[in-house]
């Protein structure tokens, strides 16, 4: 692709990842620009929207990164499809407090993210492929063993992800578990789910504490994504 169609894909992606109205729509301001017609016929832009295409274009350009060995054993394991970027400009300054975000294949880990945020992020990549009826479950047993609470019922802060210290959490909704409150709706209403799995699967991988049975809807769940790449 030529450099300025390139140039200009990339300004119409931080657009839409710079508001947090979850479309993709192009704004108004850039619907008349003479590229656009070219990024519709390569695939880029459908109608007045971003394609998936264009996302993993601008993604790809930043800087691939290894993930630890023990992380990339359950890469294997489970036959995920991931590829680990390194947080830098408008997705770490979206980053916030948290230390890494999966976008589709893509995972983007900050510098210094403990071994949890590696295999946090890997459960949200393989989640859409667990059986709904285990989701329901292992959603049964963490609000069983777990507290589930809004932010103003929380006594006491969070753990900040980077530096430990203690912050107030913002509003939203919580599980509190061994002694931290981890958030489960920033990502949407519709996702608490895929987030509950991803806290359970990177403590159950962490080799942190797990209730009992929990651990036997994860590990049931584990087992039944391993079986399905053989």
């Amino acid at each position: 692709m030529e450099p300025n169609l390139n140039k200009f894909l990339h300004v119409l992606v931080r657009d839409v990842l710079s508001r947090s109205d979850g479309t993709y729509t192009i704004e108004a301001k850039r619907r008349d620009h003479r590229h656009l017609t070219a990024l519709r016929d390569l695939g880029y832009v459908a109608g007045i929207e971003l394609t998936d295409s264009a996302f993993r274009n601008f993604f790809a350009t930043f800087e691939t990164i290894d993930c630890p060995a023990s992380v990339q054993k359950w890469v294997n394991d489970l036959g995920a499809c991931v590829t680990w970027k390194r947080a830098a400009g408008l997705i770490l300054r979206q980053l916030g407090e948290d230390s890494g975000v999966t976008r589709g294949e893509y995972v983007f880990i900050r510098d210094g993210a403990n071994l949890h945020t590696w295999f946090h992020e890997l459960g949200h990549v393989v989640f859409d492929r667990i059986n709904p009826d285990h989701v329901a479950m292992l959603e049964s047993e963490v609000k069983r063993h777990y507290r589930v609470r809004s932010a103003s019922e929380l006594e006491g802060g969070t753990a900040h992800p980077v530096t430990n210290t203690q912050c107030h959490p913002t509003e939203g909704i919580y599980l509190t578990m061994n002694g931290r409150h981890h958030g489960l709706d920033h990502s949407g209403k519709d996702a608490i789910t895929d987030e509950m799995w991803a806290i359970m699967f990177g403590t159950y991988c962490s080799g942190l504490d797990l209730k009992a049975g929990v651990r036997v809807v994860v590990e049931k769940i584990v087992s039944s994504l391993s079986a399905s790449i053989r």
